[in-house]
């Protein structure tokens, strides 16, 4: 029999739960950076290499399929000292040393190299970990989610002591090890600590915001689509434009936001009415700032700590207009329309029409989330704008009069040849003219090599005229303008044709 129908926050609560990784694969990841860690201090030393996590296990922010990223790091090293070769080299030859060592061991790591990317802007190995667990107690490690009791990565039974205990599944770890300084992953730390504050209804709305990104397509970074870190910045500045916004509201109430009208807001902000082309976003000052026109960064999203780096580097402008700005826009429509199981692939769940209907009515009544900062900023960068497009780019060519003019191209639609002719058309002609552009006047080809045009294309009208009435080019006006080579293969044509003559 089919599933009775959810309520609409029911729903997003299971589809945020489903999407967490088992506790097992949590523990996993923490046995790695300790074996990892054991094996740089055994093979280096104290002084060698160290390592620390970024990312999204650092961010909590870890859904089923994430991997795990790490960073080797030296002590007081930078990385800007050293060239990229030599990054290359060190990460290769570390990387190696680490996978020799945790299988020569045989203990319960075993780790492999998938793939090197050693072309990239930052150099990566990605490597493959294999964890086998010991048993572990059920009561005395209970898990902390729905998602990891009902995992299917582990078998629960019972000695014959009576105590239940848990055999779990060997888990897989994949590592994306890159090289770089003690600052790398400052600004996962700040993303954590602006999700925490703002409280669990922050971690489920960036949670499913990062969901929706990986099954749209929309963070596919590879091909040029946007990264999953700036989604996530643009998913904590609506977070905290909106909390603004609703505690004005509120006035002193402590009610908390709706997780769905967060979502319906957000995509329909950044689908219709973000202005990425003119402004910049700090989402650690919450604020925006205006920036310059850019031909090849459609969105400037501030790295923070970093006001320099943009973290919508990798975002193209044909990927902006073809894929990722038309997922916004599909996403903002199924909110609107009742098709909320659209955004997360669900075509089996069946949600309470009723709540549905409710939720979309008061997300219309209330207005869509448009900063007022924003708005002012896009306002005066539009009237910057417009004034430096009226005093940089017009084209004028006024004499000494008041009248002025503008350069034209006329084309003229000759019968054998078309003829391209530049002048200057004033505004009282083209008034007189009924407001159309004037068309060149028809002439022979003959008369074009004698007018006072340039030099190259009078020769070029002398040489057509000459081929038209040269009947081949064998008479003496096309032999003159023969190069020396055609001169001698005539002459020789010539004389062979008088000794067969003779014969």
């Amino acid at each position: 029999m089919p599933a009775a129908p959810l309520p609409l926050s029911e729903y997003l609560d299971r589809i945020e739960s489903a999407c967490r990784p088992p506790r097992e694969w949590t523990m996993a990841c923490e046995t790695v950076m300790e074996s990892v860690g054991h094996v740089l201090d055994d093979h280096y030393g104290t002084s060698g290499p160290k390592i620390k996590a970024q990312g999204s296990y650092v961010q909590s922010l870890m859904i089923r399929g994430s991997d795990l990223d790490l960073v080797l790091y030296r002590k007081g090293r930078s990385v800007n000292s050293c060239s990229k070769n030599c990054v290359k080299r060190y990460l290769t030859t570390t990387t190696d040393a680490v996978v020799r060592s945790l299988n020569h061991l045989n203990g319960d790591v075993k780790a492999r190299v998938k793939q090197r990317i050693l072309h990239a802007r930052v150099p990566i190995v990605k490597l493959v970990f294999e964890v086998r667990s010991e048993m572990i107690d059920l009561e005395a490690d209970e898990p902390s989610s729905p998602s990891s009791a009902a995992s299917t990565t582990s078998s629960s039974s019972e000695n014959s002591d009576g105590v239940s205990i848990k055999t779990v599944k060997p888990q897989t770890v994949e590592v994306d090890m890159s090289y770089g300084d003690e600052q790398r992953g400052e600004c996962d730390a700040v993303i954590q600590n602006l999700i925490s504050s703002g409280g669990e209804v922050c971690h489920k709305f960036v949670t499913l915001v990062k969901l929706w990104g990986r099954i749209s397509g929309a963070t596919d970074s590879f091909n040029n689509c946007l990264s999953t870190f700036a989604l996530i910045l643009l998913a904590i500045y609506h977070f905290k434009s909106v909390d603004i916004i609703e505690k004005r509201k509120r006035k002193g109430e402590n009610r908390p936001i709706d997780v769905a009208f967060l979502l319906s807001s957000f995509f329909h902000w950044v689908a219709f009415n973000f202005h990425c082309e003119d402004v910049e976003i700090d989402v650690e000052e919450h604020k925006m700032h205006s920036r310059l026109p850019s031909t090849y960064c459609p969105m400037f999203i501030r790295v923070p700590r970093d006001s320099f780096a943009n973290a919508a580097r990798c975002l193209s402008n044909s990927q902006w207009r073809n894929r990722v700005l038309p997922a916004f826009r599909s996403a903002a429509h199924s909110c609107r329309g009742s098709r909320w199981t659209e955004l997360f692939g669900d075509r089996v769940t069946r949600l309470i029409p009723s709540s549905v209907e409710e939720l979309v009515e008061s997300s219309e009544d209330s207005s869509d989330v448009d900063s007022l900062e924003e708005i002012e900023v896009v306002k005066e960068k539009r009237r910057k704008i417009a004034k430096w497009r009226q005093d940089s780019t017009t084209l004028s060519l006024s004499s000494s009069d008041s009248s002025s003019g503008s350069e034209e191209i006329v084309l003229s639609d000759g019968v054998e040849e078309d003829v391209v002719e530049v002048g200057v058309s004033r505004a009282g002609d083209e008034m007189r003219n009924g407001g159309r552009n004037r068309r060149g006047k028809k002439r022979a080809i003959e008369a074009m090599g004698k007018g006072t045009g340039n030099r190259r294309n009078r020769k070029k009208f002398k040489t057509a005229v000459a081929a038209k009435a040269g009947d081949g080019g064998m008479d003496g006006s096309w032999s003159k303008r023969m190069s020396g080579k055609k001169r001698a293969r005539l002459g020789q044509r010539q004389k062979r044709k008088q000794n067969q003559r003779s014969f």
